[in-house]
């Protein structure tokens, strides 16, 4: 029932201030949307995406209304799954949105020191290093690629782990430097889009359900190419049929349409950066 309110609610936001509004038909927007398998996966399986949604949401309609603090805030909230907002502090320094970076600061430190004094020094350490174990990389990172979303994990059903885990920190780098590029005078609903479709893209954990963050670009920005959304939808849905198969077809495919709608958003800003002389 919290999912569903966060969902419900986290869409209507969005659609308040969409570019798709009075164009398209609400009603098959929300058709389209909610028949999207991280929907389904969320709601199936108990997944909490719904609030990463609601946080992205929320943070977006603050930084559009020039509530720089609160959004920072809101967004700070996100250091419980940093893998899909470590853009947002990227997103602000690009922007010289230093009050909103300061928020974000204060409430993922806090979150951070509260998580160390939970577990002590010796669990801090001792997961850090689970991240980075072959035990993780054996036991998750590699056989559940085939349920992921993104760049990273198309790169380690593919590729041996030599080539694979290199290569994932230098597209996660990559991406968060080619945002920050080219995010300091885009528009805000650009910027945001770029950030949100970065953070799912070079997510080195980032599965299925946790796409359905996606609803905050894909509704704060003209639509992408139908055949790419298509393919993205496509894709999502192929889950099922490619689960445990070993085999190139098992490969989260997925990923490259999303990248292509990653890319899109980047060069947009880029252009609109172009554009402009001062911040927007």
């Amino acid at each position: 029932m919290l999912s569903v309110t966060l969902i419900v609610g986290s869409l209507r936001l969005l659609w308040a201030v969409s570019p798709l509004r009075g164009h398209v038909p609400g009603h098959h927007v929300a058709v389209l949307l909610l028949a999207s398998y991280p929907i389904v996966d969320n709601l199936g399986s108990g997944q909490n995406a719904a609030l990463w949604l609601a946080l992205w949401t929320i943070g977006a309609r603050l930084l559009l209304a020039g509530r720089e603090l609160s959004a920072g805030a809101v967004l700070g909230l996100g250091a419980l799954k940093p893998q899909l907002f470590l853009a947002a502090p990227v997103l602000f320094i690009a922007r010289r949105q230093w009050r909103a970076l300061r928020a974000w600061s204060l409430v993922a430190g806090i979150l951070g020191a509260g998580s160390v004094g939970l577990v002590g020094i010796d669990g801090t350490r001792a997961y850090v290093e689970l991240l980075t174990s072959d035990l993780y990389r054996d036991g998750v990172a590699v056989p559940l690629s085939w349920k992921m979303l993104s760049l990273p994990a198309l790169g380690r059903a593919l590729t041996p782990d030599a080539v694979a885990e290199p290569a994932a920190l230098i597209l996660f780098a990559a991406g968060l430097l080619a945002l920050g590029w080219t995010a300091r005078r885009a528009s805000l609903p650009t910027t945001i889009s770029a950030a949100v479709l970065v953070s799912v893209m070079v997510n080195p954990h980032g599965f299925l359900y946790d796409g359905l963050v996606l609803a905050v670009p894909l509704l704060l920005r003209p639509a992408p190419p139908t055949w790419l959304l298509s393919l993205l939808w496509l894709g999502m849905w192929s889950a099922p049929l490619r689960a445990d198969l070993d085999s190139p077809a098992s490969a989260p495919w997925v990923a490259l349409p999303l990248a292509g709608m990653a890319l899109l958003a980047l060069a947009t800003a880029r252009r609109e950066s172009s554009n402009c002389t001062a911040p927007a």
